[in-house]
């Protein structure tokens, strides 16, 4: 069995186990979870080195250096060349292959493959307790993590994944993820906008020393600096550890009231690393928004009633509302202008000679401005598919309805012969900018 053939059969082997994971309970669901982590594990670090190997077969030894002494010592006839060298690890795989092969890997993808790395490392040694539910969604993220990088850089993967029934559509686990992360990062905004209007008020109306002249601190009992409200009065209620170290943690402040679930912690720890990390970005952490409308095809089949009645609360509250809104006019804006290029072309071609001849002549630029009054099919449909993704999220149809009087400017350069040059090329600059009809949807 070769490498890719080995990786393979573990990547297949995970994602079957993976499968049956949502039917089991108890010890029993330990056990196969146990299973999915080890072989998704070996999986990933085969198939890496697999990908790292296509560029060159030497460049999976982790000592290069001794690789090349034992190898000159070869050619030249003299000192030792007895071959023993180490292979890469795990995240090393990841990281040649990721600089090698011009991987595209944002900050959350390679936080997945570095948490199941330690996951991996902590099943070895009895650390872990694997009947939590963020096996599932750590595993979801990971899996969302490589398809795409394998589909990309190993031949014939899309037909192993038919052929082997490896498709992943019909799980629980896949059909819940983006939905799971986007109500936890509107809660979790919402909660550490509440924790830092408490401590405000509290501060601004003098309260703050009687407030901590009530708290009782118990001598027995170690406080920490809220996330939210940054007063040494969070209590730990319970900690995520991974590899014998804390990850995570979730409790209450006693200062601000802030409460974090183990939700919460997982959706930190998994998606930003630490807390510190998650305050610094989740302000702008846009792309739960992005992978929901541009990225999940069955987002409609797959969100349940009860994620309607959580975000419909979520969206009442102002300061989260309007985060949203933000997130979805910046979706909307680069979904139209990427739909809207393919018009550019068949607009600049068509000015007429006349037009071309007097920039060229005048040496300058032609700016235009065009109205969009009705789409092709294809775009119509993607439009119409937008529009019911943003309403099963329950987001206003005033904030995505009103867009069309956004203007979305494209640039191009266009050559014409000069007509008082015998003929010689000059490069127009065209710039264009593009509106769409107030009815550019069709009915």
């Amino acid at each position: 069995m070769d490498l890719l053939q080995n990786g393979l059969h573990s990547l297949s082997k995970g994602i079957q186990n993976w499968m049956e994971l949502e039917k089991k309970e108890g010890e029993e669901r330990e056990f196969v979870a146990k299973e999915v982590i080890l072989s998704l594990h070996h999986s990933v670090e085969t198939l890496f080195k697999y990908i790292v190997m296509d560029k060159s077969s030497i460049l999976i030894y982790d000592n290069l250096q001794e690789y090349f002494d034992k190898e000159m010592n070869r050619i030249v006839g003299s000192g030792s060349t007895e071959f023993n060298i180490k292979t890469i690890s795990f995240m090393e795989a990841i990281k040649r292959a990721s600089v090698l092969h011009h991987i595209d890997m944002s900050k959350t993808e390679f936080g997945s493959l570095e948490r199941i790395n330690g996951l991996r490392n902590a099943i070895t040694h009895h650390e872990y307790d694997l009947s939590e539910k963020e096996i599932e969604f750590l595993v979801t993220q990971v899996l969302t993590t490589i398809f795409p990088i394998y589909k990309l850089h190993i031949k014939g993967f899309n037909e192993y994944i038919r052929d082997n029934d490896l498709n992943l559509n019909s799980t629980k686990q896949v059909n819940a993820y983006h939905i799971w992360r986007f109500v936890r990062f509107l809660s979790l905004h919402m909660k550490m906008i509440d924790s830092q209007k408490k401590i405000r008020d509290i501060i601004s109306n003098q309260n703050f020393e009687r407030r901590q002249k009530q708290i009782k601190k118990e001598d027995y009992i170690q406080y920490y600096t809220c996330p939210g409200c940054k007063k040494r009065f969070f209590v730990k209620g319970n900690l995520i550890i991974e590899d014998a170290e804390e990850v995570g943690y979730y409790g209450n402040c006693l200062m601000c009231e802030l409460d974090l679930t183990k939700d919460d912690a997982m959706f930190i720890n998994m998606t930003f690393r630490s807390y510190e990390m998650f305050l610094d970005e989740f302000r702008y952490y846009s792309s739960v928004m992005d992978e929901l409308l541009l990225e999940d095809e069955l987002l409609i089949q797959r969100i349940k009633e009860q994620d309607k009645e959580v975000l419909n609360d979520l969206l009442n509250h102002l300061e989260t509302r309007q985060l949203v809104e933000e997130f979805t006019r910046n979706c909307m804006y680069d979904f139209t202008l990427i739909r809207l290029d393919s018009y550019v072309d068949d607009i600049v071609h068509k000015y007429d000679a006349a037009e071309m001849d007097d920039a060229a002549t005048f040496g300058c630029e032609i700016n235009d401005s065009v109205t969009i009054e009705e789409l092709d099919d294809e775009d119509d449909k993607d439009f119409k598919e937008l529009f019911a993704k943003l309403e099963e999220l329950q987001i206003p149809s005033s904030i995505y309805l009103n867009f069309s009087d956004e203007e979305y400017v494209y640039h191009r350069i266009r050559s014409h012969p000069n007509p008082h040059h015998d003929g010689e090329e000059d490069q127009i600059e065209i710039n264009l900018t593009l509106t769409l009809g107030s009815n550019f949807l069709r009915e």
